[in-house]
């Protein structure tokens, strides 16, 4: 304690001009961050161990669902794959799948399953809720489940799943869909064959019976004339009536099971859609007109060549053929890009199949039409030459034609019969079964993956909330702050013990320094006193005045402490209370407040008078005395300048308790008048605007601004450790050092050690 420094050679230092504080311009600092971390653990660690908790309570609590999966696949029809051949709409085969997947997820779908769930299922569905005493029926199972469909990318699977509490449940389930879904199909796709089928089945009845009545009567007719001798131009007329009567009736056979059908189609429209099958005949636009009329011209080529006697094999019939059907298929796309246009073919479900059938039907029926009519037109113009020949030879070539006619129509009925009872028998469903479901695998919860995203939310939410705690947090926390603000840092003290350590005196719970000498607090103070001394670059400081931003924040113990450590060292040192609105240094060493300062500047006493020894060596104080009604004119005058002007010369230090700067002008009148100015500062506490705030008032006044203590640094913080740990070392020393003075004394007076 000799060597340092007195108070002759000390001055204060001048700090620059304090800026608004703001972030270092040097970029990322990884120790800030980290410090952000350590100082807000238990917040953070609060906040993830919250969010995990409750994560992991509801995923125990969760109940299992079970997921099993089978795979579909939509194959192409015929007429798809001939559409494929000219352009089409880019969604158009997207669409087909999409069909499918809206059907699959449908109402009717859903009772259809639940109509085909077998009874043996039931059990499963008690074991998922045992506490459930009502009766289940196997078609109420379907509430337990939810079904989803999804296309598989780049291809025509479908994928279906299906999830429930059970794992057979699941499984079954899936199956049931798959097999539910096909047969539907397949029963769809049946309708119209059937259909069909019972026209021909009707006609070929008709006909038959008609054939029956042409043939007797044409054989009771070549009996009665017994012998008709036909000439070759007659009999080539009556084979040419007997050809074009065959066709006639073959087109109009053709066209009423045409008809027949589209009658059929549209009434499914109309049941899907409330009466919208009529749209279908309001649709048009100059390219649709245009492949109707090659159609028509196509099909009256076809015609006038059959009736020439051209065969179906014959290479002029075959071309003819195939350009028929590439303009039936631009056809049937113009037409139903106009219906998509127009919003009448919706993009999904079974309406749009029945659409495209309906399509499809009116093309063959304007082909039927165009051949009909072409017909129609050259049987007339052959009646007109048969009206000359006579009465016998018409009749016979009226009998002989409707013979023909019948036969040609009985022919074409029954083999179009074989075909639909074929078609009808071989018919097979475009969805096929790719995979059905073996098992069932739980989707929920998985414990592992649901609590490691617990474990990253929580930690993500967890730094969230600590940086924006402490981004929200406008305190100063730590040494940095300040010296970033011009403000060099004298000491750090920790955090000071409570009354109950020392018991309930208000001096040793205030003097720290002087109750327990070798804690930390009391080292700290002695690093004070010790940078306070060497601050000074060779003028006197022995007027100091002690101060902080706000109350609260530990200037009256500070103030106490130096002084004690500055008498402690030998040094004449005088605590003054100037805290002439809410004095404290009266009640520390249990003195009366009056008189004191104010009465000393007020009535002309003697600070003699009224200042008194403390219990520390070289210690004294004056308390604030009588409080005025206006502080700030008591100590703004000449007479309390007088007044510390003569007691410098009875002591080294002076040291002035005032009240906060940011509450009264009274501080910056003091400091003025000071050699230098002490700020306390209390991490965790002072504001970062309030400390910039009372730096910038002070320096307005002229003050000389020394430095600022940290009052009340915690182990726990980012600051506080280290100094923990380097005052609890030099606890650990002192006590080892004493200890050992006071064996090697007792060595010398010859105790045994």
């Amino acid at each position: 304690m000799q060597n340092e420094p007195t108070a002759t050679n000390v001055e204060p230092t001048q700090p620059e001009a304090v800026e608004p504080w703001a972030p270092p311009a040097e970029g990322l600092d990884i120790h800030h961050y980290l410090g952000i971390l350590w100082h807000r653990k238990w917040l953070m660690l609060a906040v993830f161990a919250v969010i995990f908790s409750l994560a992991a309570i509801r995923t125990y609590r969760t109940s299992p669902l079970f997921q099993a999966a089978a795979t579909l696949m939509f194959e192409q029809t015929e007429r798809e794959e001939l559409l494929k051949l000219y352009p089409q709409p880019l969604y158009y085969q997207d669409s087909r799948i999409a069909n499918q997947i809206e059907i699959l997820k449908s109402r009717q779908m859903r009772d259809r399953v639940a109509a085909s769930v077998p009874d043996s299922l039931v059990p499963y569905a008690k074991m998922v809720d045992p506490t459930d005493t009502t009766t289940i029926h196997a078609r109420q199972l379907v509430r337990w489940i939810a079904m989803t469909a999804e296309p598989i990318k780049d291809t025509d699977l479908i994928a279906i799943m299906v999830t429930s509490p059970s794992p057979v449940l699941s499984t079954a389930f899936a199956n049931l869909y798959v097999d539910v879904f096909q047969r539907e199909d397949l029963d769809q796709g049946r309708k119209d064959v059937s259909a069909m089928r019972r026209f021909i089945e009707e006609q070929l009845s008709v006909v038959g019976r008609r054939l029956d009545l042409a043939e007797i009567g044409l054989e009771e007719f070549k009996k009665e004339q017994r012998f008709i001798d036909l000439s070759t131009e007659t009999s080539a007329l009556i084979g040419q009536q007997s050809n074009l009567a065959a066709l006639l009736a073959t087109t109009s056979t053709e066209q009423e099971g045409i008809q027949a059908r589209l009658v059929y189609i549209r009434s499914q429209i109309d049941e899907e859609s409330a009466g919208m099958s009529g749209k279908l005949e309001s649709i048009s636009s100059p390219m649709l007109v245009n492949f109707k009329a090659q159609l028509d011209q196509s099909e009256v080529e076809r015609a006038n060549l059959l009736m020439q006697g051209y065969t179906d094999e014959s290479a002029k019939i075959q071309l003819l053929n195939r350009q028929i059907g590439d303009i039936r298929a631009k056809l049937a796309l113009e037409s139903k890009r106009l219906l998509e246009s127009g919003g009448i073919i919706e993009p999904v479900g079974r309406l749009r199949s029945l659409w495209e059938s309906a399509l499809e039907l009116e093309i063959d029926l304007t082909s039927v039409n165009a051949r009909k009519s072409i017909v129609e037109a050259a049987l007339t113009d052959l009646r007109a030459k048969l009206r000359n020949l006579p009465e016998v030879e018409r009749t016979y070539a009226k009998l002989t034609r409707d013979v023909e006619a019948d036969r040609a129509v009985y022919a074409m009925l029954s083999q179009r019969y074989e075909d639909a009872r074929i078609q009808e028998a071989g018919r097979v469903s475009p969805i096929r079964v790719v995979d059905k479901a073996a098992y069932a695998s739980q989707v929920r919860p998985i414990i592992q993956r649901d609590l490691s995203l617990a474990a990253i939310i929580g930690a993500v939410i967890a730094l969230v909330v600590g940086f924006g705690v402490d981004f929200l947090d406008t305190t100063i926390r730590g040494p940095e702050d300040a010296e970033k603000r011009g403000l060099p840092v004298l000491a750090n003290v920790p955090v000071l013990p409570g009354k109950s350590r020392w018991g309930k005196n208000p001096i040793t719970s205030h003097l720290v320094t002087h109750a327990e000498p070798s804690s930390s607090g009391a080292e700290a103070f002695r690093v004070l006193r010790t940078n306070l001394l060497f601050s000074a670059a060779g003028s006197p400081c022995a007027v100091i005045a002690v101060t902080s931003a706000e109350p609260g924040e530990g200037k009256s113990t500070a103030t106490v402490n130096l002084g004690a450590t500055l008498a402690q060292a030998g040094n004449r040192t005088l605590l003054v209370d100037c805290d002439l609105r809410a004095p404290v240094l009266h009640s520390v060493f249990e003195h009366a407040r009056k008189p004191g300062f104010s009465d000393v500047v007020v009535f002309g006493m003697s600070p003699r008078e009224v200042l008194f020894a403390t219990s520390v060596e070289n210690l004294f104080c004056m308390t604030s005395g009588t409080i005025p009604p206006s502080p700030s004119d008591i100590l703004s005058s000449s007479k309390a300048t007088k007044v510390l002007e003569e007691m410098r010369k009875d002591f080294d230090f002076i040291l002035i308790d005032t009240p906060p700067a940011l509450l009264s002008a009274d501080t910056s009148i003091i400091a003025a008048k000071a050699d230098g100015v002490i700020f306390i500062v209390r991490p965790g506490a002072t504001s970062r605007p309030a400390l910039d705030n009372a730096l910038r008032h002070l320096l307005q006044s002229g003050s000389r601004i020394i430095g600022c203590v940290m009052n009340g640094l915690r182990p726990s913080g980012r600051y506080g450790a280290y100094y923990y740990y380097y005052y609890s070392g030099y606890d650990y020393k002192y006590h080892y050092s004493r200890r050992r003075k006071s064996l090697e004394e007792k060595t010398d007076e010859g105790v045994v050690v």
